[in-house]
């Protein structure tokens, strides 16, 4: 009887040790797996030191309360720059510090700490350098806090600050950006829809105007600049001009203005603007008239025949009591010869009191206008 229960007792307690020995076999195999992934799953710092310096300087707006900004890593220490003087919430003065820093890591995340002791100077204005309504927090002990990480280039990026890399990068984005030309398409009307030779619906307004080229020197978004030529006749009044011309934004109102006559110090021009057709007004120092249409006809009027081109020339003579007219070798210029009443001749064009004109045996020279009439 005491044999067989001796033989349950030590039956029971080898159970019990070999239970036991699995339980802290198990708790020593967690503990062993938990360590492996803190350690698998946290950045390796050796060498941290080396990437900071490597990624400083750190810059930033300063952002905080103590105005932290400037972060220069250095082997173990760190070199910054803080406030040190606010006059009515703005920093006036700061000052450099450099201190110790700590860096460990949870996961991907780094963190940076660095204590440092600092004075700060409130107040309200300054006279002549001196502090007025001032108040002192004198050698506060600051615990300065930072998050980052650990880029694939070996380069530690600090969340809200720049690093040497970011800031080279974003510099070259910027000059990029800078140089960078706009290129703009032409848009609006086509300039040789505006080409041709144009008269007025209305007899009574006796103007005509052949448009012969336009050149555009500026297109930008706010519309399109440039100089249109041709020649322009109101009543006897012909004249050859280059005038500057813009558009509306859109690039589709081309306006321009022509002066073709001065008259007892006055001078008198056409304003011409084209939308969906061309139309006028006559303007000079005391206003402007009521606009009016122009309607397109064909730039020439020239006929072919028989393999060749016949032109209409319009012939001109001069109205003059004395009985003829003085031809000059310019404007106001000397005499070249007389031109007799019964004398017909081509007007080439107007130069301001004056028209340039060739006579019939091939001379050209200037009659004053209020000379000159049609034939």
């Amino acid at each position: 009887m005491k044999n067989s229960i001796f033989i349950l007792i030590v039956a029971i307690l080898l159970l019990s040790c070999k239970d036991q020995s699995k339980k802290e076999k198990d708790i020593l195999t967690t503990e062993t797996i938990s360590k492996t992934e803190n350690v698998s799953n946290n950045l390796d710092l050796e060498g941290i030191n080396e990437l900071f310096q490597k990624s400083s300087p750190y810059t930033r707006d300063s952002g905080d309360f103590f105005g932290v900004e400037a972060l220069v890593f250095d082997g173990n220490t760190v070199r910054f720059s803080v406030a040190s003087l606010y006059v009515m919430g703005e920093i006036i003065d700061r000052e450099d510090i450099t201190g110790t820093y700590k860096v460990s890591s949870n996961g991907n995340t780094l963190t940076v700490q660095f204590d440092f002791n600092t004075n700060f100077v409130f107040v309200d204005y300054l006279i002549d350098g001196s502090k007025k309504n001032g108040k002192s927090i004198k050698e506060v002990s600051v615990p300065y806090i930072l998050k980052g990480t650990k880029t694939k280039d070996d380069f530690i990026i600090l969340k809200d600050w720049e690093n040497k890399i970011e800031k080279e990068e974003r510099i070259k984005q910027e000059e990029i950006e800078n140089n960078k030309e706009e290129v703009i398409e032409d848009y609006g009307i086509d300039e040789n829809t505006i080409l041709g030779r144009y008269k007025s619906s209305d007899e009574e307004k006796d103007v005509s105007v052949s448009i012969t080229s336009i050149d555009e020197k500026e297109l930008s978004k706010f519309g399109k600049k440039g100089v249109v030529s041709g020649v322009l006749m109101v009543k006897d009044v012909e004249k050859e001009f280059t005038s500057a011309y813009e558009t509306g934004y859109d690039g589709n109102r081309y306006t321009f203005s022509i002066d073709y006559k001065k008259d007892r110090g006055r001078t008198y021009g056409v304003l011409f603007v084209f939308e969906n057709g061309l139309e006028a007004n006559f303007f000079s120092d005391s206003g402007a008239s009521k606009r009016f249409e122009l309607e397109k006809i064909d730039v020439t009027e020239e006929v072919e025949e028989e393999n060749s081109i016949v032109t209409t020339t319009k012939y001109f003579k001069i109205n003059d009591p004395d009985g003829y007219s003085n031809l000059r070798d310019k404007p106001k210029g000397e005499v070249i010869r007389k031109v007799l009443k019964n004398e017909k001749f081509e007007v080439l064009s107007s130069d301001g009191e004056y028209k340039k004109v060739k006579l019939s045996d091939g001379t050209i020279g200037y009659i004053h206008s209020s000379r000159v009439v049609k034939l």
